[in-house]
């Protein structure tokens, strides 16, 4: 019988790359305790896209001080099983966790921050609210405990990466959307402190509701429903320096005229088309999307109808779209939605309305999670699995 133990790391490292999903690339670890150390520091992205897996509240023990605890469970829709455990760099109730390119930007207590991948172990370092400005930032001297939650809780809304470091920390920027009113900050790789964005002229009128990366480039809609691409000036790596001129960002799309009175919009990249996915509230009793696709070139926007075999992921996390298919578990023209957002748990929607399976074609809505989704310390959110 074949001992593959004896198997030489580098083969054991082309076998792991050859892993179409990452539920297998798991599994193929644990082979042997050789299989799982040579694969430990494989960058593994994959062949194909990877079925966002939904990261779960902390662990239910009774004999388990959650507050204290370390541990992230993550549920995978192909599987239909919480297949991985992490442990985290800080306890659960130190840090609040949103999702990009299979990255999660960790914000502590004290608002410090930095990048951190559940799946490899790997932890990048960012700076922290001081290059931000204080006019944007709650306020930290405040004593009374209600507000220092909040402070902590809403600091940071969405981030988005232009690009997985997992393959290298060479070349990538992360977007935020932060503190009281919601504004733009950019970081990237060689950069000492945030770059604040400011829309061009008079045209901010409202708060950021989500971000993306599309084609290269950021955007982001506002709670007018408008489109703003970001003018992204990338300092050189190395250069150290604060960078006190805010970037600008420009209305690119207005698609106001096709939302109702109150919705909040989803940015998201599918079919390498740019989607504005307003989340209708007119009816608190039910679940209602509409999708949007957009032209940055010329302005224009036009309902979509059918997503095709597209899914889309939202919440939280930056919005992703997969093709759906049988074998990965997801179902076509379809929204998923996992709204953990800080109004919806202080609100305690119904978990029908925050994790859900929303079908486009014909509004139906049914659960995508069935265990318990409720904690005051970790967020549910989608996270693509990347070593």
């Amino acid at each position: 019988m074949a001992n593959w133990d004896e198997l030489p790391e580098e083969l054991v490292i082309e076998i792991g790359e050859r892993v179409g999903r990452y539920d297998d690339f798991e599994s193929v670890a644990e082979v042997s305790s050789h299989w799982k150390s040579s694969l430990r520091s494989t960058s593994y992205c994959g062949r194909s896209p990877q079925v966002p897996w939904l990261m779960l509240p902390a662990v239910e023990d009774e004999n388990i001080d959650k507050a204290s605890t370390t541990s992230l469970r993550f549920y995978s829709l192909s599987k239909r099983m919480i297949h991985h455990q992490c442990t985290m760099p800080m306890k659960i109730n130190d840090v609040r966790c949103y999702s990009s390119n299979g990255w999660l930007l960790m914000v502590s207590r004290y608002l410090s921050m930095s990048l951190y991948n559940p799946f490899s172990g790997r932890q990048i370092p960012l700076p922290d609210k001081t290059s931000l400005g204080d006019h944007d930032v709650f306020d930290d001297t405040n004593d009374d405990d209600d507000d220092c939650k909040d402070m902590f809780a809403q600091f940071v809304q969405k981030c988005a990466l232009s690009s997985s470091p997992s393959s290298g920390i060479d070349d990538f920027s992360v977007m935020i959307i932060y503190g009281k009113f919601s504004r733009l900050a950019i970081w990237s790789v060689g950069d000492n402190a945030w770059t604040r964005v400011e829309a061009a002229g008079h045209m901010f009128k409202g708060a950021f509701l989500d971000i993306t990366c599309f084609q290269g480039d950021f955007y982001a809609v506002d709670c007018e429903c408008r489109v703003l691409a970001v003018a992204c000036t990338r300092s050189k790596p190395g250069m150290g320096e604060i960078t006190k001129t805010p970037i600008k960002a420009n209305v690119v799309v207005d698609v106001s005229r096709f939302c109702p009175e109150f919705v909040i919009p989803y940015l998201v990249e599918s079919g390498n088309k740019l989607l504005v996915v307003p989340r209708s509230f007119a009816n608190e009793d039910s679940l209602k999307f509409s999708v949007l696709e957009v032209n940055v070139s010329n302005g224009e926007a036009q309902e979509v109808n059918d997503l095709g075999n597209m899914a889309l992921f939202l919440g939280d996390n930056h919005s992703m779209s997969i093709e759906a298919s049988t074998r990965n578990g997801c179902k076509a023209n379809c929204i998923y939605l996992a709204d953990d957002s800080v109004h919806c748990r202080l609100e305690c929607f119904k978990e029908e309305k925050r994790f859900a399976i929303y079908n486009l074609s014909d509004s139906s809505v049914e659960h995508c999670y069935a265990g318990e989704m409720c904690s005051r310390f970790t967020s549910s959110l989608w996270i693509e699995p990347r070593h």
